[in-house]
């Protein structure tokens, strides 16, 4: 499985528990537990599945403007 890099980031809509445990170099359980109680992801459930929201997860990590795509 190949797993998204931070830079990745801005161009996704949402990932994964599993992938932004790996983003944010945390534990997947930890990760779980993060995005169940709201304290560091923010998440959306869709189809049943808990989604992180990729964007905001990037300004937490990066704490930066997203970047633009000018080249």
């Amino acid at each position: 499985m190949k797993f998204l890099t931070i830079e990745e980031l801005p161009q996704c809509t949402t990932i994964s528990v599993n992938e932004a445990a790996h983003v944010a170099n945390i534990g997947r359980s930890t990760a779980y537990v993060v995005a169940k109680t709201g304290d560091f992801f923010e998440t959306v459930m869709i189809k049943g599945r808990r989604r992180v929201l990729a964007k905001p997860l990037y300004l937490k990590l990066m704490g930066t403007a997203l970047p633009t795509n000018n080249g």
